[in-house]
């Protein structure tokens, strides 16, 4: 599709047009007029056929959301709908950059007609809501009577991927997990063996000769192999990444967002045990048929975690979709407020007995999350939470999915229960701004940010995953500039963190060359009185030794004396740590963080050369600094990983790569476990002192008057 999808976007002049264009050079009107409706029509000729081309690729639906049947999920349809979910993701990026023959097409797949999926109830409370949105809605349902199969095949495609989407977690729920009993597990592997007997005489009784292998019915077995593919896990992460840039952009997002709201997409990932298997134990995960399964799929769940909390940031952001108009903090508190301020009249209505203290509370505590949650989880019956939930019109008590959830057998009550109150939550609790997100950042990266590969990635794309994972990761959970963007505030944020974390790369670059060159071991060695006859046990003791130098990292020694205390007093503190913590001020107003954190940190610059430590010397006031705690008593010691180990069809490569090289420490997320990095934190000097206490920075600072 490639050659094609560039011989339609390709609207070079006639030649014969040149020729003409340069004998008729009176009539320059005329002639600019005539190139300019020539022009007019190529390009609606070629977004007419683009347009098709996008509709012949989206075709034969695997999955109709109108009907209740659904074919079963095979490896094959997995593999077609990754590489049809990222050929969308091209096709929106090619239209962020105004390619009207792509822009017109691709405004179908995620224009108003997908509302035709979407409950009617919660529809008719948007079209209710905004005029525009009523106005448009009239009149597509007046000009689409009759549906052709082209527009069908574009509007249907992103409510077919949804529902797809939904139906692989609901079936992976059932197999990442364990059962919390014996008996359970007992009576799980009677059915499945009664399901394995069923299913070899029902492929028995069938003609093996014209049945094709992936429309043959799979048993429990096979299915699960299907479903813990890596295939599966990319197909996730990729339609995610599709969601994500649809919602970046205020001309894809107008639609596409209520329709997720609709359906309570965000809240329905967030309730999957695939989003739950990242904060689990490694103890409650199933060895798949291999005992680094665990670990690989807590690392699929890691990056699946970090999209579904972007594409929640994106569906709450303060930006109005019909207008692209900016909201600030305080209308957003206003619309948050108006919503709690409905929720607490139908309660007095309807329920008054029940919610008794909700009603008269004000609203800004009925937003807040904990408060309300702990009044949701105190309602005993749950059809009260069905009717306030289906009055409020975010759930439709008749819908298929509401129905299966409660009427399944393995706890649909509180299964039910639990998805009501996550979708009042989700719908009523203001969460954080922007503002107040980055001013709880730290200062400084910390090791969770510095090795976190989805985060900050490799530089080589190639070496993403090396967690014991081969197949590579096909996304990342980080923002894009694009040539679109929702508002000034969401271009500086997007900037801020993407500034952030180069900065990130930079610094884990040279710490990782620091380590290396200090060469940690572990020493163990005994106390002289505790050796005995060879009778008793004897405990050794393990201590963190380096063996090699950096000139720019030094190994911090407990000293014997140091220098505490201000202008005014002063006293030596005898056998100090070498990072002693001072000061830990309180928070200020409105923040929840520690204001201020002081700590005396020594060095001894004795057995450095003279160069060093005039480069040691040279440190001053409001430079900073990285303290790295190792430990070489959890340090594994192992070399990095192969790359034919990480990079799938190593071999292909030939000459270019060779076959027993390995990743760069700085390009490896394992780092941390090899070398034994526990914490790292960063620091800013605010004075410097010698050994005899004297001040060598400057004395009026303001940290002095302090």
């Amino acid at each position: 599709s490639i050659p094609i999808t560039s011989t339609l976007i390709c609207h070079d002049k006639n030649p014969n047009d040149t020729e003409s264009s340069t004998t008729t050079t009176k009539s320059s009107t005329t002639t600019t007029t005539t190139t300019t409706a020539t022009t007019e029509c190529v390009f609606s000729l070629k977004s007419k056929a683009f347009r098709s081309l996008l509709s012949h690729l989206l075709s034969s639906p695997f999955m109709d959301t109108s009907s209740s049947t659904t074919t079963a999920i095979t490896k094959s349809n997995i593999l077609l709908e990754t590489e049809r979910v990222q050929f969308l993701t091209c096709t929106h990026a090619m239209a962020d950059i105004n390619l009207r023959q792509i822009t017109n097409a691709f405004t179908d797949v995620v224009g108003i007609g997908i509302w035709k999926h979407m409950p009617a109830r919660y529809r008719d409370l948007e079209t209710r809501k905004v005029a525009a949105y009523r106005r448009r809605w009239g009149a597509y349902i007046s000009t689409t009577t009759n549906d052709s199969l082209l527009n069908s095949n574009l509007e249907n495609y992103i409510p077919n991927i949804v529902q797809f989407f939904l139906t692989i977690l609901d079936q992976m729920d059932n197999i990442i997990m364990k059962k919390n009993t014996k008996q359970e597990g007992e009576k799980e592997e009677e059915e499945y063996k009664e399901t394995v007997a069923a299913d070899y005489e029902m492929k028995e009784s069938q003609n093996s000769e014209n049945d094709n292998n992936d429309t043959k019915p799979q048993n429990k077995a096979t299915q699960n192999d299907v479903l813990l593919h890596p295939a599966t896990f990319r197909f996730i992460h990729a339609a995610l990444q599709l969601f994500i840039d649809l919602l970046s952009t205020t001309s894809t997002r107008r639609y596409l967002r209520p329709y997720l709201l609709s359906i309570n997409f965000t809240v329905k990932c967030t309730l999957s045990s695939f989003h739950s298997l990242f904060y689990a134990s490694n103890d409650n995960l199933i060895a798949h048929n291999d005992q680094q399964c665990s670990p690989i799929l807590k690392e699929k769940a890691r990056l699946f975690v970090k999209q579904i909390n972007m594409l929640r940031d994106l569906e709450t952001f303060g930006v109005v979709d019909l207008t692209a108009a900016p909201l600030s903090t305080s209308q957003m508190a206003s619309m948050y407020h108006e919503r709690a301020h409905t929720l607490q009249k139908l309660v007095h209505r309807h329920h008054s007995s029940v919610f008794t203290d909700l009603v008269h509370l004000g609203v800004s505590m009925v937003c807040n999350p904990t408060f309300l949650g702990k009044h949701l989880n105190n309602v005993k019956d749950i059809e009260v939470l069905i009717d306030i939930a289906h009055r409020l019109r975010l759930v439709d008590r008749d819908r298929d999915d509401v129905l299966a959830m409660r009427s399944s057998s393995n706890d649909g009550e509180q299964s039910l229960r639990t998805f009501l109150i996550r979708v009042l939550l989700y719908h009523h609790s203001l969460r954080p701004s922007e503002l107040q997100v980055l001013s709880r950042l730290p200062l400084y990266p910390d090791e969770k940010l510095l090795w976190d590969e989805h985060r900050v990635p490799p530089g080589n794309r190639m070496l993403l995953g090396n967690k014991g994972n081969s197949d590579n990761m096909t996304a990342l959970a980080l923002p894009k500039l694009n040539l679109q963007f929702l508002t000034y505030g969401d271009y500086l944020l997007r900037s801020f963190k993407l500034i952030r974390l180069e900065s990130a790369y930079s610094i884990r670059g040279d710490i990782v060359d620091a380590i290396k060159r200090m060469r940690p071991a572990i020493r163990q060695y005994y106390h002289d009185d505790q050796y005995d006859d060879g009778e008793n046990d004897v405990d050794s003791i393990s201590k963190t030794e380096f063996h090699g130098w950096a000139r720019m990292a030094l190994e911090l020694h407990r000293s014997n004396r140091s220098f505490r205390g201000g202008r005014k007093k002063k006293r030596w503190d005898e056998d100090c740590p070498p990072v002693k913590i001072v000061k830990v001020s309180p928070p200020k107003l409105g923040e929840h963080i520690p204001s201020q954190v002081l700590a005396d940190v020594t060095l001894n610059l004795k057995d450095c050369g003279d160069e060093i430590q005039k480069e040691w010397d040279g440190i001053g006031e409001f430079d900073n600094l990285f303290l790295v705690a190792v430990d070489a008593t959890i340090m594994t010691g192992e070399a990095a990983p192969l790359l034919r180990d990480i990079i799938p069809g190593f071999e292909s490569f030939g000459d270019k790569l060779k076959l027993n090289k390995r990743i760069p420490d700085e390009e490896d997320s394992t780092f941390p476990e090899r070398y034994g990095v526990r914490a790292v934190r960063g620091c800013m000097v605010l004075e410097v002192r010698d050994c005899e206490g004297t001040l060598l920075s400057d004395r009026t600072s303001s940290f002095q008057d302090e």
